[in-house]
Parts: C-alpha cells; structure tokens; sequence
C-alpha cells in the first residue's frame, strides 16, 4: 500500500495507492484510512487501483465488508453447476461513511475489479478512469512435475447487480484519461474534480 499526500484547496483526500490485494492488504488499507484522517486530516479516500491485477479473493470481500454499510450483496461466485455463493456484509462497515472514489485503468482485474464493481453497483464509490480489464474468473493452480502448474477455473464472479464481467471489465461512472494517466500526487490533485466526492472542493493529502 502506498499512501498519497497533498493538500489543494478546502477538502482533504487521502490517496491510497493498493498495487495487488494481499493476505495483509484489508487490514493495511483500514489502518492508512485511519492514519490520514487522524493526521493529516483527510475528509475522503481516493482508491487508486490503477494497474491492480488482483491477488487474493477473500482480501478484497473483507475490504469491502469494511466498506460498505450491513444487508448489502458484495459479489456472487458460480460454480461450474451454475450454484451460486453469496458474499454479503455481515454488519456496518468500520468505514462506511467516509466519502470514496476508486481510480481504475485497463489493467485493474480480478479481485480489484470485485472491490470496484461492490462500491460501485452498492451506491457506495463513484468509479473514475476507464473501463477495467474484465477478469471474472476464480481460479487455483494445480502444480505438475516437472515445475509446470495447471490453472483451474473453479467459478466466476457476479456483480451485486448480477453482471458477469469477465472479458467485458467495469465500466466508470466518469471517464477521465487525465486521472488514468498521472503519475505524480500533483497530477493527479489537478485532474481529481470534487464531484468525484460529491463536495465543492478537493484538497489531496
């Protein structure tokens, strides 16, 4: 996890950069929310998950269990039956109520389109940048001799609103080359509109 910082005008926003979900990374992201809020003073979060190829599953459903208020559908797995597993929040998120926008790109797949799609279809994040890669797959490698592995599909994923994704991606809620391409927290403060957060003004941390 990478945390950004820069302060523009009135509201303060906490970047926080998650390169692919790990064992650690819910945990890592609650802690880095807390600490920007505390310290710095950050009023809402920016999820930068440009280039995020996923990781693991389990990860980003407890991300988004933190995320999200309680009642509410985070993501469907299918299985080759067409059974389908439920993933729900089980209570009121330790952060549901401070202001989230997720940044995407081309290249945010797999879990990290999970997290997106459960902020996104829940009315929770507004999704900024361009359509993600469109990875709905839950997969586990088998290993074989020799070194080489074999990759299993075991289901696929379901939005909240019941979208299979996969090879179709995510689409954004606001289209912004400028965010996708920043590559500095000074560009990206210039591209960021406060409509992202539903405030007047953008302050970036």
């Amino acid at each position: 996890i990478i945390e950004g910082a820069r302060q523009e005008e009135n509201m303060r926003v906490g970047i926080l950069r998650i390169p692919v979900f790990s064992k650690d990374t819910s945990a890592q992201v609650l802690e880095l929310i807390d600490s920007v809020r505390i310290e710095k003073g950050a009023q809402a979060i920016l999820l930068d998950l440009r280039g995020n190829v996923g990781g693991s599953f389990p990860t980003a459903v407890d991300l988004a269990k933190e995320l999200l208020p309680q009642d509410q559908t985070i993501v469907y797995a299918v299985d080759r039956n067409g059974e389908r597993s439920e993933y729900r929040t089980e209570g009121q998120g330790s952060e549901q109520a401070i202001p989230i926008a997720v940044l995407v790109d081309k290249s945010t797949a797999s879990a990290a389109e999970v997290l997106t799609a459960a902020l996104q279809e829940n009315g929770r994040a507004k999704v900024i940048g361009e359509q993600t890669f469109g990875k709905g797959l839950v997969q586990t490698i088998a290993p074989l001799q020799g070194g080489a592995a074999l990759v299993i599909t075991v289901s696929t994923y379901e939005t909240p609103h019941n979208h299979n994704i996969n090879k179709v991606g995510i689409a954004p809620d606001v289209e912004n080359d400028r965010c996708v391409k920043a590559q500095s927290d000074k560009d990206l403060a210039a591209a960021l509109s406060p409509t992202f957060f539903q405030q007047s003004s953008v302050n970036v941390l």
